[in-house]
């Protein structure tokens, strides 16, 4: 004997039954709406089962009236099962491994999916945040950094001033929105803080022969702050601590986030596009000045000649500028007309070179 409940498909109301079985047939008893004992007969042939596991319910179901059912808690149907045929048995032998091979199915789905948003979806919402964040804030961020990292990079005042007025002469845009400051170190590097700073290393100054070269890494650098790579970059690099500071709106969580981790900015690699569109964006921007591109191919070829003295150091800019022959060939094909007439200001912009790269 077991109790259940009991369905007459013209209601949803459900009816205490209790079920007795037998080899031919399934007795139900239950109450009439005057409370009366109602006597109903199942042959067991006419009987289909169902059993939800994760409820713990056996579904018993007429196959000749339509909607009558018979719902049983698993423990009452095991106390009836033996009486009844096999083809209405459950066989409930549970299996080990099976509940750990649940586990392990929901562990690799919840670890794909972690993965594929830390990968993925992070990074992608990093670009977002980076491209729209505050100028006001980004301007914040870049002195910050600028200030955290100035120590090491050793900043000659006077120099950084030659260099500003080098870069305000190209007149790639308002020389109050971008600072540019000359490093005493001998990495052969420049790199491009967000919020408008960028940083040229004697290292990298030394190493050119031509003033157009200048011209050519400070219109590369430019484009990547103008573009905002640089902080796009910083970004996705620290994509989960800038997740964690969103969620709680704490925006001057990021910059803190960022500035304490502002060495990266000299070490992470921009992608590829980044720097095609660095490269031929540069190149425009000195065409449309009337300086010559060349300039630009000329860097990449100092870069190339100094390839291997830089392999062995860390922080270089052939580190964080990939696929050199690859660059070279772009700007080539780009603008196979190089400029044959001279800038106004080519002598000023010589002397400044000049000065910038004889010892005091």
């Amino acid at each position: 004997m077991a109790k259940g409940k009991y369905f007459d498909g013209l209601t949803s109301s459900e009816h205490e039954a209790t079920i007795n079985a037998s080899l031919q047939s399934l007795g139900i008893i239950i109450s009439d709406s005057y409370g009366r004992p109602k006597f109903l007969n199942w042959n067991l042939e006419d009987i289909s089962i169902e059993f939800n596991e994760f409820a713990k319910r056996v579904e018993l179901e007429s196959k000749t009236e339509p909607g009558k059912s018979i719902e049983l808690e698993l423990s009452e149907y095991l106390s009836i099962q033996d009486q009844l045929p096999k083809n209405l048995r459950l066989d409930i032998r549970q299996n080990p491994f099976k509940k750990l091979w649940i586990f392990v199915a929901i562990s690799l789905f919840l670890l794909a999916f972690f993965v594929f948003g830390y990968f993925k979806i992070l990074p992608f919402l990093a670009e977002k945040v980076a491209m729209n964040f505050p100028e006001n804030y980004e301007k914040k961020l870049g002195q910050s950094v600028f200030e955290s990292m100035k120590n090491d990079l050793d900043i000659d005042s006077v120099r950084s001033h030659d260099l500003q007025l080098f870069f305000n002469g190209l007149g790639y845009d308002d020389p109050k929105s971008v600072k540019v400051f000359y490093s005493k170190t001998e990495d052969i590097n420049a790199f491009a803080i967000p919020g408008g700073i960028i940083v040229v290393h004697k290292g990298l100054l030394n190493a050119m022969s031509d003033y157009t070269e200048l011209q050519g890494v400070l219109a590369h650098e430019f484009v990547h702050i103008q573009l905002k790579h640089s902080l796009r970059l910083l970004f996705r690099s620290l994509s989960s601590y800038l997740a964690i500071s969103l969620v709680f709106g704490d925006i001057n969580g990021i910059l803190a986030v960022i500035i304490q981790n502002s060495n990266e900015l000299r070490s992470l690699s921009y992608s590829r596009a980044m720097e095609t569109e660095a490269d031929i964006k540069g190149a425009a921007l000195m065409v449309e000045r009337d300086f010559d591109p060349e300039g630009m191919i000329k860097l990449m070829e100092t870069l190339k000649t100094h390839s291997p003295k830089m392999e062995s150091e860390v922080l270089k800019y052939l580190a964080t500028h990939p696929d050199l022959e690859l660059r070279i060939d772009n700007l080539e094909k780009a603008y196979p007309n190089k400029a044959n007439t001279l800038n106004a200001d080519s002598l000023i912009f010589k002397n400044i070179f000049l000065n910038l790269k004889n010892e005091r």
